[in-house]
């Protein structure tokens, strides 16, 4: 499973922000033209697959920088990403905007492409699209999409061979049939999906993902599990116990620091307390009795 697309956005006083703005000026060196798009003045790529920006408040001082990537470019900037947040030792994750990430899997199939994505059936309850598209040299591709536009998570099942053809890229396709499935999550998915991945360094975030295309295109369990068991999504394997150190470590904890670092004097008089409480706790005083 791979990043096809993604964009985010922080405040350019954290070690998010200043990756973003050291990404702007990079490709500017590199000859990278300028725009502006979301209220951002972008750097962008010379190849449009990777961009950068910043945004300034109504003072004119810097307050946000973002990162826009497609492609193979992509790839690379989303395992940025979830390096910095594993950087992350002040909780500035916490203002982190993921606004949207696609992931993707391509699957060489022996079956003609077109006619294995009109037999597709779609679980009852989700709104869907079928397309069938031709360009002037008369290739013909076929695409299905599972949810709205707008929607915080679309499915997109497409010939992947047939557009790369249209795109004149025949050489990255030879006599192969390509099937591409991606997950496109916006807004709260989005973040959702970018904590679970930076959580589960153990393949829970990419069996999120299969289980949301499986769910809506059941038929598609035979092309992207190749014979493993169906995925439960992580949340459903995810106990209490599991929800607070979660809890701790993201939440508690950076706030615990930024609260030491304002205000030490009160932080220790603060930490003192928390000994006596514990030591008066009932189910930790029979704990210590026990192993006495």
């Amino acid at each position: 499973m791979e990043c096809d697309y993604v964009v985010w956005s922080a405040p350019v006083h954290t070690h998010y922000g200043r990756y973003a703005q050291d990404l702007r000026k990079e490709l500017l060196v590199l000859g990278g033209s300028e725009d502006i798009r979301y209220g951002y003045r972008l750097a962008i790529a010379q190849d449009r697959h990777l961009a950068a920006g910043v945004r300034f408040d109504a003072r004119g001082e810097l307050e946000r920088a973002m990162v826009e990537a497609s492609g193979a470019a992509a790839i690379v900037r989303w395992a940025d990403l979830l390096a910095l947040r594993l950087m992350d030792l002040e909780g500035y994750h916490e203002d982190v905007s993921v606004r949207r990430v696609d992931m993707q899997r391509t699957i060489e199939v022996e079956a003609n492409v077109g006619e294995l994505i009109d037999g597709l059936d779609i679980a009852d309850g989700y709104n869907y699209l079928r397309l069938r598209s031709s360009d002037r040299s008369g290739i013909e591709g076929a695409g299905l999409y599972i949810g709205s536009p707008t929607s915080d998570i679309r499915l997109r099942v497409y010939d992947k061979g047939a557009q790369l053809l249209s795109s004149g890229q025949a050489d990255a396709v030879g006599q192969r049939n390509l099937l591409r499935v991606e997950l496109i999550l916006r807004r709260r998915k989005a973040r959702h999906f970018w904590d679970l991945a930076s959580d589960y360094p153990d393949g829970k975030a990419e069996d999120y993902i299969l289980s949301q295309m499986i769910r809506r295109v059941p038929a598609l369990e035979t092309y992207l599990l190749e014979g493993r068991s169906a995925p439960v999504p992580p949340r459903m394997l995810e106990g209490r116990e599991k929800q607070t150190e979660r809890w701790l470590y993201d939440a508690v904890i950076p706030a615990l620091v930024r609260y030491a670092a304002q205000e030490p004097e009160r932080f220790n008089e603060w930490r003192e307390e928390l000994k006596r409480r514990v030591q008066r706790h009932p189910g930790i005083a029979q704990s210590r009795n026990g192993e006495e």
